[in-house]
């Protein structure tokens, strides 16, 4: 069973990596449109993770409405996914294109900060750390 497991892991592996080799160079509109749909079709092929992030939110938040859990952790696989699509600028992009691609707010003060010591910035990993640190 592990073997077979492994195998397929390789193979979503290996589709992951052409999807984010092949959509660099896709308009932001569809790749958002094709993360959108791949985070619905996550949303009830991958029960595990689904079942983990309403737990999650549930925990964090037990006064909100079930239903509110859901649109937030649907959201989040959203995010994920887009994050994920994404890649492909930062893998395949220029300079340039990097650069107009990852948008900073108060890019002038933290290169402030930088220079007057050291600086440790705390992001979540898959949907914002890479494309700051890339950027910068």
């Amino acid at each position: 069973m592990a073997k077979k497991k492994s195998a397929l892991n390789r193979f979503f592996s290996r589709c992951a990596i052409a999807m984010m080799k092949s959509t660099s160079s896709w308009k932001q509109s569809s790749r958002t449109r094709v993360a959108n749909w791949l985070a619905a079709v996550a949303w009830y092929a991958i029960p595990k993770r689904r079942k983990v992030t309403l737990r999650n939110l549930e925990l964090c938040f037990p006064d909100w409405p079930a239903e509110k859990r859901e649109e937030i952790a649907k959201g989040v696989f959203r995010n994920l996914l887009r994050a994920a699509i994404d890649h492909s600028v930062l893998i395949k992009g220029t300079r340039e294109e990097v650069q107009n691609y990852v948008k900073f707010e108060g890019k002038e003060e933290f290169l402030k900060l930088t220079q007057e010591h050291p600086v440790i910035v705390v992001t979540p990993h898959f949907v914002g750390l890479d494309q700051g640190g890339i950027g910068i």
